[in-house]
Parts: structure tokens; sequence; C-alpha cells
């Protein structure tokens, strides 16, 4: 088994603040075996959405969701599968340890929320929220909350109009008058996002879950038994979620000249989360390791960076050929050694084994 820094079910958490505005060690002789989840035409990856976080801090939300629902659609309960607003919820506002802000978080954290309190269903979340999803372009999951986050904002600073709240979350989206209209008559009389989101979520009938057991490590950048982890995951024909620096995603030469660790402290790194589901040998001999991010099924990460995709007729194509042709790029490659240097930690599932045991 691997080591873990968490002993004892020391219960370390580490704290992920996603941006959306959110690389080189080498490795002698370690392998690189090649594998992708996404492949065969009934992996659970397929049946579940590119998630887009439309802006909103839940990077850590969207990470956790798509582990736990993995395990879900694999063990045949596709019906059960989590909304990532939910996992959000039930992590920020049903737990001695929580924040009352789901704007930031830790997945890690939210699967052991979800294993001790149940969890809205993706049907049970739209149909909650469908009140605010009105109109030709309605509100997504993700936008409700970001407007919830900033209309308590407001609210903190003694402001509170819908309207102001809007304006701010302008910037990353727009929606229709009756979403606006309906959201807008929702928000009067409630001030945090406690109330905001609990008013809604409190009238879900939760669903309970058989307890799931995760493997978390971290804590440094660019530890190479980070490396173990992600091949056991993969090995195990699962996949792993990993804590990184956001802007790996817009260049594949961040950091070439700065630690990550000073990138972190003068604000140039911002903390993300992610799953990785596959490893392959490129052609030029680099161990390349496939990110599905929570940006849209058209994010295709730094220009040239190769991606895989569903055609629109359905096939997969590890290297997509035309992306005009693509229904949805599911996942980009980046090289396994510019990944790890800006890589401090992640978490997976693993069987008949609790959280920091060797």
């Amino acid at each position: 088994m691997l080591k873990s820094r968490y002993q004892n079910n020391a219960f370390v958490f580490l704290v992920i603040v996603c941006s959306l505005l959110l690389g080189h060690s080498s490795f002698a002789a370690r392998s690189c075996d090649q594998v992708d989840l996404n492949a065969a035409p009934d992996s659970p990856l397929r049946k579940m959405p590119v998630y887009d976080q439309d802006g909103a801090g839940l990077c850590y939300a969207y990470a956790a969701a798509q582990l736990f629902n993995f395990e879900k659609i694999k063990a045949g309960k596709e019906q059960d599968q989590v909304s990532p607003i939910s996992a959000a919820e039930t992590d920020a506002f049903q737990n001695v340890w929580s924040d009352s802000n789901v704007m930031g978080g830790d997945p890690f954290r939210v699967l052991m929320s979800l294993n001790k309190n149940g969890y809205c269903t993706v049907q049970e979340t739209e149909r909650l929220l469908g009140t605010f999803k009105q109109g030709k372009n309605p509100l997504t999951d993700a936008q409700i909350a970001l407007l919830f986050a900033e209309y308590a904002k407001m609210a903190d600073e003694k402001d509170l109009t819908a309207k102001k709240a809007f304006r701010r979350a302008s910037a990353y989206f727009e929606c229709s008058s009756k979403s606006m209209t309906k959201i807008s008559e929702y928000m009067v009389g409630k001030s945090t996002q406690r109330e905001l989101f609990r008013s809604i979520f409190d009238q879900c009938p939760k669903k309970e879950t058989a307890f799931m057991d995760f493997n978390v490590f971290g804590g440094s950048f660019g530890d190479s038994e980070y490396l173990d982890h992600i091949d056991e995951a993969l090995a195990s024909g699962r996949p792993i979620s990993i804590d990184y620096c956001a802007e790996l995603q817009f260049s594949k030469k961040k950091h070439a000249s700065k630690s990550p660790d000073q990138a972190l402290a003068d604000g140039e790194c911002g903390l993300h989360a992610s799953i990785v589901t596959g490893q392959r040998k490129a052609k030029t001999g680099e161990c390349q390791i496939m990110i599905r991010n929570s940006w849209g099924p058209d994010w295709r990460g730094p220009k040239g960076t190769p991606c895989a995709c569903i055609t629109e007729s359905g096939e997969y194509q590890q290297t997509c050929q035309n992306y005009s042709k693509a229904r949805e790029v599911v996942g980009c490659w980046f090289e396994r050694d510019g990944l790890l240097k800006n890589m401090r930690g992640g978490v997976y599932r693993v069987e008949g084994r609790n959280f920091g045991e060797d």
C-alpha cells in the first residue's frame, strides 16, 4: 500500500480556493502505463457530463462529485448521482467544520460530508432549482450558486440588493429576465449563504449512501510520490482528483522560472481541482496525463495541447482529429513532469481501506 501523509486518521484539510482566472522534474526509470478510462463505451465517464463551473469557485465540489458519481454509475446506480451544487451545500452548511461559504473548499472533505450527511440527487436538485431556470437563457446550477454567494456578500457589505448581486456576477454570464425575476423574488428577506441554500435544500429528501473509503494525500508541491497515487488510482480503473495550479490550464510553461510555492505566495498560483482520467506515452516519448477539467465541454487547455473528444457521431478519439466535429472535449493531455511540479495533493477511492492507512 502507498504511504499517506495522514496517519491515525488525522483530519487535515487542504482548502482549495478556486478561480476561473485562475513545469519540471525528471523521473528516470518510471514507467508510463497506458490507461484511458474514457475509452470503453460503457465507462462511467461516458455517462457523466463535462461540467462547467461557470465562474463559480466550485471546482472542488465538481471534482468530488465526479469521483462519487463514478462509483454510483459503476455500481449500476446511475439514478443516484449527486448534484455538484448539493455536494457543495452539504459540505458548507451541514458539518461542525462548515465555514458557511461554498466558494472554495476541499474535495476530500466534500466526500466525507456525502458519506456522513447524505445528498440531493441530480434529479431532485433540478426539481428544486427549476423555478430559476426559465426563458431562452436559463441559469445553470453553478450560476445560481454564484449569485447566492454574491448576494450574501452584498449583505455583509450592508448593501443588500439583488440587482447589485446580479451586476457583480454579470462579468461571468447573462441570464434571462424570467430567471432574474424568479431568483430576485426568492432572495428577498434572506441575507446569508446558509439561508439561501438551506431554504432550498432542506426540501430535498436526502439520499443516503454506503460509506466509501478515500485516500487523501498532499501538502507540498511536486512530491514524486504523488505519481504513485495517480498510478494506483488508474490501475484500479478509477479517476483521481488532484489539486494543482490552475495557471497550468493556460500556459504549459507556467512557473518555469519560479517555484509553485513562491507563485502561490505571490498570488500567481490559484489552486484548482480537476480529475485525472488517463495516462499515455506520446510519440515524443514523454509521459502524458489526461485532465478532465470543469470549465465546459469546449475547454482545450493551452494552445497546442492535445485533447480527447467524443465526436458528433459518438466516436471516442483519444487525440481529437477535428474539434469542429466534436460533440465535447472530455480531457486534455499534459506532460506528467510539468503537471507534477504544479501539483499539491489529491484524493481517490480505495476499497477496503480507510483514509490514512498504509
